[in-house]
């Protein structure tokens, strides 16, 4: 096999197997967002059940919301970071 896997990638038609990989990561994804929908439908009941006002269970959603995104945004920061002093583990041509 000869040629540069990028342009190989890049010009020629989707295996099966990528197919397979895109199909797999879209229904991860579909399932990790599920738990946000499934819980602000379930909310209100959750606090009747446990007897706690919406605003503590509103207060509890925002706080695990917030440490997603800062989690989410640390993680770009370093790859940012590490591709800017060339760490990344992409292959560069001189």
């Amino acid at each position: 096999m000869t040629g540069d896997a990028r342009a190989r990638l890049r010009e020629g038609p989707m295996s099966s197997f990528q197919i397979m990989i895109v199909v797999i990561t879209t229904a991860l994804n579909m399932i990790d967002g599920f738990d946000v929908l499934a819980i602000s439908f379930t909310a209100p009941l959750i606090a009747k059940e446990w007897g706690v006002p919406p605003q503590t269970l509103g207060f509890c959603f925002r706080r695990a919301l917030r440490g997603w995104r800062s989690a989410r945004s640390s993680c770009l920061r370093s790859r940012t970071l590490r591709a800017a002093r060339g760490a990344d583990c992409v292959h560069r041509d001189p």
